[in-house]
């Protein structure tokens, strides 16, 4: 059986002789073939596809090593095909994630500002070696030198001494004077202190502070000291 053209409101129609299904005689349903009357292929695109996928179960070894041939004489080709196939992968990413982001801006916005306000401090030191990098200073200050920097200040603010507060780490030395971010140059401050000292010296800020305390700032120096000799 070949296929039948059925005039019906101007549009030509056609039936599959596999699924025996009518469908319009496009390139929508039929595949296009130059050499048929009607330049479509006798079967719809999905008893096409359906054979085709039987033929290359039956005979995947031939089609396999079809395919390997064919790559390995069209090399560039082959190249140039996964280039082409990576980028449009990439951009339908982008223009899925553009489209996203546009219809999810406000809860987006609130997920962000949640997880800092959770991790304010893993984001301070993110931002803290990022600056350092930027300026070609030393930025490798680990968790576990933060950790003994808490404990010999005894979780409490190098500054004023306030404790049962979240701590930031302090430049000793400002960023912004090429203060780096290494073991003997930072120390426990809490905002309010981290805030008000800035980019101020340290021997210009602390003596004028209503806390200012001799003792912690010997004891400030004896551990920058410290680092100082061990970094050394």
């Amino acid at each position: 059986m070949g296929f039948l053209l059925l005039g019906v409101s101007d549009m030509a129609y056609k039936v599959c002789p596999k699924c025996k299904k009518e469908l319009p005689a496009t390139s929508e349903y039929f595949y296009k073939q130059s050499r048929s009357k009607d330049g479509l292929t006798t079967y719809c695109r999905d008893c096409c596809k359906a054979y085709a996928r039987e033929w290359q179960k039956r005979n995947f070894e031939k089609e396999r090593a079809r395919k390997k041939k064919w790559r390995q004489e069209h090399r560039e080709k082959e190249k140039e095909r996964k280039r082409n196939q990576r980028k449009l992968y990439a951009d339908k990413i982008r223009e899925y994630r553009r489209k996203y982001r546009e219809l999810n801006h406000e809860r987006l916005l609130l997920k962000d500002r949640n997880r800092y306000l959770a991790n304010k401090l893993r984001f301070r030191i993110r931002d803290h070696k990022r600056e350092a990098k930027k300026k070609q200073l030393p930025h490798v200050f680990t968790p576990q030198e933060w950790q003994v920097c808490l404990e010999f200040f005894n979780y409490s603010c190098a500054y004023c001494g306030r404790s049962e507060i979240k701590l930031q780490q302090d430049h000793f030395i400002p960023l912004s004077k090429g203060g780096a971010y290494v073991a003997c140059n930072i120390v426990p401050a809490c905002e309010t202190c981290n805030k008000s000292k800035g980019s101020t010296d340290f021997g210009d800020w602390y003596p004028k502070q209503e806390f200012y305390s001799e003792e912690k700032a010997a004891l400030i120096l004896q551990y920058l000291r410290s680092h100082q000799q061990v970094s050394s």
